[in-house]
């Protein structure tokens, strides 16, 4: 799933989402991030 779909459905459901790696590390990216990404485009 990709994270603009992930984020799409947490709003969906009316959900604030944060996307990890599987490894759980310290990276981290809040949807409203990848929001603002995907705007540009």
């Amino acid at each position: 799933m990709t994270e603009a779909r992930v984020c799409r459905e947490a709003r969906r459901f009316g959900l604030s989402a944060q996307l990890k790696r599987r490894e759980l590390d310290a990276w981290s990216r809040p949807c409203w991030r990848v929001r603002a990404q995907t705007i540009g485009r």
